[in-house]
């Protein structure tokens, strides 16, 4: 865990940080590299980081995720 992910664990809602927990637990069982990305990755470096003030048309997370080839989908 980063120095970031650190400073960020107290601050995120609880219904996104267990959305983000739920995700990390199923790619780390299954050994899939993944990360955050979109509007909610800014949002929780420029928020949560930097207090600065974000307002979201939408809610969603969105992740990128590493398969070794299209089959394993």
């Amino acid at each position: 865990m980063t120095s970031i992910s650190l400073t960020l664990l107290n601050k995120i809602d609880s219904k996104t940080l267990r959305l983000l927990k739920s995700v990390e637990d199923i790619a780390n069982s299954h050994e899939i590299p993944y990360v955050v990305v979109g509007a909610t990755a800014r949002d929780l470096i420029l928020h949560h980081v930097y207090d600065a003030r974000i307002v979201r048309a939408t809610t969603d997370i969105d992740f990128g995720i590493q398969v070794s080839d299209w089959g394993c989908i």
